[in-house]
């Protein structure tokens, strides 16, 4: 589901102190712009409190070659995240059993919109798939309520006419954390251009 928080899920697992522990390097690629397959992309690879962007094609071998002399010589533990895999790409699957197949067993996490296309990449015996549910109306609320209140020119009287509008921002949002925020920026972004201030 586009805006649901898959992204955004993810980079919260790399950054847990436990993630950081676990893994030697980690690297995150985009391609969710992937369409074709000589492009270049560009990776990070999160070191500890450091990061450095790499441009290699996932592609081709260049990827695979680089990730060997990185990752596998000699064996280190890996997390590779794969963003925004909206189709099956060639030499994703390659890529994908050279990790988890290493001496030491490196892990993958995929984030796509379609389940279809991510029980293609990953070996079923080896993975597991987890679908993102929207949030609640009250949990909906509270991240927009949570976004609309940092901004200081939300004064008292400005709140009352956003509770007036709260069915219909939730009605909007249909519970997906991105539109929440997103809708939260507007609101606030037209409220300081109509210069209000305070009675």
């Amino acid at each position: 589901m586009c805006g649901s928080g898959k992204s955004a899920l993810a980079r919260k697992v790399i950054f847990s102190s436990r993630v950081e522990e676990l893994f030697e390097l980690i690297l995150w690629i985009d391609l969710s712009k992937a369409m074709k397959s000589e492009q270049k992309y560009e990776c990070i690879l999160v070191k500890k409190n450091d990061f450095e962007k790499i441009s290699l094609n996932p592609c081709s071998g260049e990827l695979r070659e680089w990730l060997v002399e990185t990752f596998l010589n000699p064996p280190k533990k890996c997390l590779v995240v794969l963003d925004g895999v909206w189709h099956v790409i060639d030499g994703l699957n390659t890529l994908i059993q050279d990790i988890v197949d290493s001496p030491i067993n490196g892990s993958i996490i995929i984030t796509s919109r379609r389940p279809q296309v991510v029980k293609k990449l990953l070996p079923n015996e080896k993975s597991y798939l987890h679908r993102i549910q929207p949030l609640s109306r009250d949990d909906c609320w509270s991240v927009f309520w949570h976004s609309i209140e940092r901004k200081e020119f939300i004064y008292d009287n400005l709140r009352e006419k956003i509770l007036e509008m709260k069915d219909e921002i939730l009605g909007r949002c249909d519970g997906l954390p991105l539109a929440v925020k997103t809708l939260a920026e507007i609101i606030a972004i037209q409220i300081g251009k109509e210069d209000f201030s305070p009675s």
